[in-house]
């Protein structure tokens, strides 16, 4: 026997009451959905068991008309339920506007101003009849007239800030060998970057126009030339400072670092960004339910040195991303610096841009992966981690950033979010390679220090018993673990020898 499944009511089937009957729910869907919501049960089904009694359908619905049985109209929902107060519908009624009363004809407003200027007087205004001006529309003037004052006031404030700034542009340069040298005086730019940087000499022009046209305060080009271009973004690759030296001390109007990152992208997989790679990214974002997080690793791959011609350029020469002119005379790449991400929360990974070059420094690194972080903010790709191998260069770059693995009782591998100072991103060095290099540094020294000596040569000896012996222990030491000179790429090698330790 069962019992009433509405909130509040203990009738039981096992109980006699007069005119009291119990009613399975509809097999047709329609009417049995709108059972259940009548219920207001959550994540509720109703079984072949479960009934509602009498007790919460509307008379009308009930047909008593058989002496056999008494049914449930065709069309009958239950609608009567003890809810408590906090579960019942409140039908709000909407309060019909009323007009507002006016003091009779001729009467006055007198509104005070008190202004911070000069002048401070009180301005009456008269409501006569409905021909005059609203209470609303007289406030809205008086704020008006308060607020001019505080516009002044900014004026003011720009002037100054103009007229300063003005001073601070006589500091103009005639053109860019000038600026270069300017710079170089600064210690902002190495000997490298000063011969790549000296090859533009096409933005000359350009480059006064801009400066002339921010001191005497004249409207700028919206675009920038392919040559001013190129020129910026090597500028702002090799030195960041640099950049922004120039662009707030010189007038000449470079573009902002975002600004530089948007241009970093190119389409057909070209170097740099890949542009198809971050949409598909952000789409994949905006439809997931759940938010994700990613894992940004770089490496660096060797390439071999050859240049082809396509009938258009010539590829496999050094190319950053942004490289718009055509220079056939830069030296052939013999690296491709490459920007994996991997999501951490899902089971998939994708290529987001790659570098080619003779050979990344820490600080271009540094520069390179900055961009890549401002990039993905933009399209709300939440990184969380970086992945490094275990070249000094890059964990220069990383004490660039912000982390500090110099002393071991003040690590700090985290470093701040370039767009997101409140953010912080953890630096892993890949743990592959870092045990290839204990190995390979274990082999080539045969002798570690730890809270005991760690010798290579009991290696060795415990190796030639097991050989000599014909046995081989739990270890699973081989002669490849000893000899591994020709097989320095094998992780299991390097793994199985680190557990010995």
């Amino acid at each position: 026997m069962g019992s009433c499944v509405a909130f509040n009511c203990t009738n039981r089937c096992s109980k006699k009451i007069s005119r009291l009957t119990y009613h399975s729910f509809p097999k047709d869907e329609t009417r049995r959905q709108l059972w259940i919501k009548a219920v207001r049960r959550e994540n509720w089904e109703p079984s072949k068991f479960s009934k509602l009694c009498s007790k919460h359908f509307p008379e009308e619905m009930i047909d008593r008309t058989s002496l056999s049985c008494v049914r449930l109209r065709g069309n009958a929902v239950t609608s009567l339920f003890d809810f408590p107060s906090h579960l019942q519908k409140v039908v709000k009624l909407r309060k019909l506007p009323t007009r507002a009363v006016f003091e009779p004809a001729h009467s006055k407003i007198e509104v005070q101003q008190a202004t911070t200027g000069v002048e401070s007087a009180a301005t009456e205004l008269e409501v006569l009849g409905c021909s005059s001006e609203s209470p609303t529309k007289a406030a809205y003037k008086l704020k008006v007239a308060e607020l001019g004052d505080i516009i002044e006031k900014k004026k003011i404030k720009n002037l100054k800030f103009y007229n300063k700034r003005s001073v601070v542009m006589k500091k103009k340069v005639k053109n860019l060998s000038e600026l270069l040298a300017h710079l170089k005086k600064k210690d902002f730019l190495d000997d490298d970057a000063l011969h790549v940087l000296s090859t533009a000499t096409s933005v000359n022009k350009e480059f006064i126009s801009r400066q002339l046209a921010t001191v005497t305060k004249l409207p700028l080009p919206q675009n920038y030339s392919a040559e001013l271009r190129s020129f910026a973004l090597t500028l702002n690759f090799y030195s960041p400072r640099a950049h922004e030296y120039v662009r707030s001390t010189f007038g000449l109007a470079l573009p902002h670092h975002k600004t530089l990152s948007r241009w970093y992208q190119h389409i057909y997989a070209a170097p740099g960004f890949t542009k198809e790679a971050i949409d598909a990214l952000a789409l994949k974002i905006r439809n997931s339910p759940n938010p994700l997080f990613f894992s940004l690793i770089m490496d660096e791959m060797s390439i071999r040195q050859q240049a082809e011609f396509d009938g258009k350029e010539v590829h496999d020469l050094i190319n950053l991303g942004f490289d718009e002119t055509d220079d056939d005379s830069l030296p052939l790449a013999k690296e491709a610096f490459v920007l994996l991400l991997v999501c951490i929360n899902r089971h998939w990974k994708l290529s987001i841009g790659y570098f080619l070059s003779n050979g990344l420094s820490s600080t271009q690194k540094q520069t390179l992966i900055k961009h890549c972080l401002s990039l993905l903010h933009q399209n709300n790709v939440n990184v969380v981690s970086l992945t490094i191998d275990g070249l000094s260069n890059n964990f220069s770059m990383a004490k660039q950033l912000g982390c500090n693995f110099d002393d071991v009782n003040s690590l700090k591998t985290c470093f701040p979010h370039s767009s997101d100072s409140n953010q912080e991103i953890a630096v892993f060095p890949y743990p592959p390679h870092m045990r290839k290099l204990v190995r390979n540094t274990f082999g080539e020294k045969r002798c570690l220090f730890s809270s005991e000596i760690i010798d290579w040569k009991y290696v060795e000896a415990l190796h030639k018993w097991q050989e000599s012996e014909g046995v081989h222990l739990g270890n699973k030491l081989r002669g490849g673990h000893i000899k591994f000179s020709k097989q320095k790429m094998k992780v299991k090698l390097a793994a199985l020898l680190c557990l010995m330790f």
